[in-house]
């Protein structure tokens, strides 16, 4: 998903997890999003690039 992401030149991706969904928050600030808000996360592209 994110790689398909950077090829069509986003700057993020976001993503809703819900606050009951610790597993899922773990994996996705593991892999480089951001927690912007209680169930919001944000993959910046250019912050990430060499992943």
């Amino acid at each position: 998903m994110l790689e398909r992401a950077r090829q069509l030149r986003f700057d993020k991706v976001n993503a809703t997890i819900y606050e009951f969904n610790k597993q899922s928050q773990k994996m996705f600030l593991a892999i480089g999003f951001e927690q912007i808000d209680l169930e919001a996360y944000c993959y910046y592209i250019e912050k990430n690039v060499s992943q």
